[in-house]
Order: structure tokens, then sequence, then C-alpha cells
């Protein structure tokens, strides 16, 4: 897996976001662009994003596996953000209905990673996990 970093003073902790995630955890903001602008593109993102621990998850389909990105901040950092893709497979699909996710996932790094570079943030860098 990899993840896409970029700093931008656009995205904002918004107000009890970190009673959602942990503190010093953000990126509802950055979801929000995320997802309006993957609509934007043509995407269907199955709905609003959600809070996890450390951060946020624009959910693209629960079915048949699950595709959603990740959005958070750098740990305690209020300008360096961070997204990822990820795909995941029942165990299920994975034995018996061998989908590949990997071409999906590829497109969306593609398309965000162009909406990054498009919007003009800065120290854009991807980082393998």
């Amino acid at each position: 897996m990899k993840q896409l970093w970029f700093t931008s003073s656009k995205f904002k902790p918004l107000p009890g976001e970190e009673e959602k995630t942990n503190p010093g955890r953000f990126g509802q903001d950055l979801a929000n662009w995320i997802k309006n602008s993957l609509e934007n593109m043509g995407y269907r993102i199955e709905e609003e994003p959600i809070p996890e621990d450390w951060g946020w998850v624009v959910i693209l389909q629960r079915k048949p596996f699950s595709l959603w990105i990740g959005c958070g901040n750098e740990d305690g950092e209020k300008t360096r953000w961070g997204i990822f893709v990820e795909a995941k497979q029942g165990i299920f699909q994975r034995l018996f209905k061998k989908t590949d996710t990997k071409s999906l996932v590829l497109k969306i790094e593609n398309d965000i990673e162009r909406l990054v570079m498009e919007s003009g943030f800065e120290d854009i860098e991807w980082e393998h996990l």
C-alpha cells in the first residue's frame, strides 16, 4: 500500500472533530473535499465520510468488496495531510472469486494524485507502507 502526503493550509480541523477521532487527529475537511471532488469526476460515493481513530474514511463501496479512501493528518500537524486507497476482499472472494482490485486502486490513486497536483498543494510525495 502507498500513501500520498502533501502540505496545504486549505484544510482545517473542524469543531468537535477530535471527539470523533483522537486528540491531534484530523481529516474531516480533507475527506469532504475528496468526496466532493471524486463525485464531480463521476465516482459514486456510498456514504458521508466516517471517523476512525486515525482520521476519516470515504467509502466508495462495500460490495462486492470494500473500497475506501483514508484521509488524515500527520500526527499533531495541521498542514501535512495523507491519503491512501484500500480495497479489501472477504475471505470467500479471496478463495473462490479472484477479483483484480489492484487496477482499480491504481486508477483511484492516479485520479487523487491529479487532484492534489492540480490544486497546487506543496511537498507532494508517495510513501510506500
